[in-house]
């Protein structure tokens, strides 16, 4: 395992040009060259994922972390590769999809062992199994949890355009949906990063369509209509399903204490007290942005719901809407 990681590092590394913005850009000399790097791509997947970090010199381990580091650049500065021709317009998403995969798979391993190792020593179980470079070795562990994690995660929380309605090339979310299919754990751990960063984002600021609580509730509705079966369990799982709807319907942090007071108030009915002026347009784009964000959460009642949720949701919904009796 360690001579192939070695090998495939070499390939990578050697195919790559480093240029001077920081991004990584295949260096074109013939067809099979894409191919052969694309290949080299997938097989550090399969490394990784099956070799213990005993079979690794340290010169292999530190060639290793430097590749995951490349990969990533390339999710999240780069989705063309350099100096190809219109026949290889297919590389130009293979190039950035494959590095996508490897390290979303990298991403869901290191996460799944972290969180089983935290669910068996909260039930006082044996300690889990360690198998692979990427569960064993710590400082690989750490690098994969918090850098290269912060990067992913940084990026998939921005607005970028995208060519399709699919948001199939957006390469930042696809690397969290491929690391969501390893198992729960690892769902909730991404899908609660996410909802967190929805709202924080959502509590800042006057919301416009263009707000980023936009792009991110998109970044959402992606996994979980691309991440595995895992993504919609995960989200009923989170320790506060609820808050992004309560984050919704509460004024701006920054807001005068008294009108804070007075819209909370107005949020939460049914129907609206008159407003006239700044209030009025205020509530007005509080209820555009629901419209955009509360449909790109529906994936996640698509499927079975816990009935704990359930009753949460109509307990929410008892404050806002009066009874059928007295409609």
């Amino acid at each position: 395992g360690g001579k192939v990681a070695t090998a495939l590092c070499n390939i990578i590394v050697d195919n790559l040009d480093v240029s001077n913005d920081g991004s990584h850009d295949i260096l074109y000399k013939e067809a099979t060259d894409v191919g052969i790097c694309i290949a080299a791509v997938r097989s550090m997947e399969s490394v990784l994922l099956s070799t213990p970090s005993l079979a690794f010199q340290e010169d292999t381990i530190v060639q290793i972390k430097n590749v995951l580091e490349v990969m990533t650049s390339v999710i999240v500065q780069k989705n063309d590769i350099a100096h190809v021709t219109d026949e290889d317009e297919e590389a130009k998403v293979d190039w950035p999809k494959s590095c996508a995969r490897t390290i979303g798979s990298a991403l869901g391993k290191s996460f799944s062992n972290h969180t089983s190792q935290s669910n068996a020593d909260s039930e006082n179980k044996e300690e889990v199994s360690q198998d692979c470079i990427l569960d064993d070795n710590e400082r690989i562990c750490k690098f994969i949890q918090c850098d290269i994690f912060d990067q992913i995660k940084a990026s998939s929380i921005s607005k970028r355009p995208s060519n399709n309605s699919d948001y199939n090339d957006r390469f930042d979310w696809m690397t969290l949906a491929f690391a969501c299919e390893m198992n729960v754990g690892t769902s909730l751990k991404v899908m609660s990063t996410m909802a967190e960063s929805l709202e924080n984002a959502l509590h800042r600021g006057l919301e416009t369509p263009e707000h980023p609580s936009v792009t991110i509730a998109t970044a959402l509705s992606f996994l979980l209509c691309h991440g595995g079966p895992h993504t919609p369990i995960a989200f009923h799982e989170m320790s506060d399903t609820m808050g992004i709807i309560d984050a919704l319907c509460s004024p701006p942090e920054e807001m005068d204490e008294d009108k804070r007071t007075l819209l909370s108030a107005q949020l939460s009915r049914l129907p609206l007290i008159s407003t006239t002026g700044e209030e009025a347009a205020f509530l007005s784009s509080k209820i555009q942005l629901a419209f955009e964000i509360v449909p790109r959460l529906l994936p996640a009642y698509r499927s079975w719901v816990p009935d704990p949720h359930l009753n949460d949701i109509a307990k929410y919904v008892s404050k806002v809407l009066p009874p059928l009796s007295e409609w």
